[in-house]
């Protein structure tokens, strides 16, 4: 694996997405050539589930649904210290996941 993860850990992904209208939370808004669409990266946090034998890891949002990613992913980083405080009070609050 990329880094040591292991079930529970706190894991922060940076999503680039694509769309006309970027979110309050969208970061690094860059406008198309054209100006129709702006392309912007938005944080995800997620917790390990899972760790699967492929490299790849299941992971659960604060909302309670479960995705699946690579671990060698270079946008996937471990949470650190400061955002595990910051952060980790939205984690514990998410439903159960079966």
């Amino acid at each position: 694996m990329g880094m040591s993860i292991s079930p529970g850990d706190l894991l922060i992904y940076q999503k680039t997405k694509i769309s006309a209208r970027p979110g309050p939370n969208a970061t690094n808004i860059f406008p198309a050539p054209n100006g129709d669409t702006y392309s912007y990266t938005v944080t995800k946090i997620y917790r390990v589930v899972e760790i699967l034998s492929d490299q790849s890891i299941i992971v659960v949002t604060k909302r309670g649904r479960q995705r699946t990613l690579n671990s060698r992913d270079p946008a996937l980083r471990r949470a650190n210290r400061w955002e595990r405080l910051v952060l980790g009070w939205q984690m514990r609050t998410s439903p159960p996941t079966e």
